[in-house]
């Protein structure tokens, strides 16, 4: 990466924040649900990336926060789901109408919602190249994953990693929701978005 601010450090920060975000939308639902007594997730820093990052080590600082926004995110749900597996249909509800906010055009193409969707997910750094695209057409885009660089925070927080997948499957559900276009899982780790 650069050593000075580019484009491309906003917009991982954009993707870092939408995270943050979504992680402060579950807590406040189980605020509402009395699953936990205080919201200690909502304090999201909006300021500015050139206000908070060290301009020294760029690429350490985003480094860090990726990991810090995916450690609470998967300690917060883990803590949520307990041993009562029956909460993940709450969650995913969250989950579908936090993406409900962050809603894709009714006339998007598949491709352009595949590229909302990249600018809107934390898939590790962008040199970690987790992507790999098949097909990017307006009716239909897919897309594979070629490593898993979110099952080690998941495992860390003692939880389940396929529920970041179920979860991030709904926040996309949610934000295609009104599009005319559709989301599937085909296989593991492979995905599809297509005209209904």
């Amino acid at each position: 990466m650069s050593a000075f601010l580019g484009p491309i450090h906003y917009w991982l920060y954009n993707k870092i924040q939408l995270q943050e975000k979504l992680t402060a939308h579950i807590a406040q639902m189980a605020v509402n649900n009395k699953w936990i007594a205080g919201d200690i997730y909502s304090k999201v820093d909006e300021r500015p990336l050139d206000e908070l990052i060290d301009e020294s080590n760029i690429h350490g600082w985003l480094q860090t926060r990726i990991s810090d926004a995916e450690t609470r995110y998967a300690e917060l749900v883990t803590r949520l789901l307990g041993d009562d597996s029956t909460n993940i249909e709450t969650l995913k509800q969250a989950a579908f109408s936090f993406g409900k906010g962050y809603s894709i055009p009714q006339n998007a193409g598949a491709d352009e919602a595949l590229q909302s969707f990249t600018d809107s997910f934390v898939n590790g750094m962008p040199c970690d190249n987790v992507n790999n695209f098949i097909v990017t057409e307006a009716d239909n885009a897919e897309w594979e994953e070629s490593i898993d660089v979110h099952a080690g925070y998941w495992t860390a927080a003692g939880g389940d990693p396929d529920n970041y997948y179920i979860l991030r499957g709904d926040v996309m559900r949610g934000m295609l929701d009104g599009s005319g276009l559709a989301f599937e899982e085909t296989s593991p780790r492979h995905y599809r978005i297509y005209r209904k």
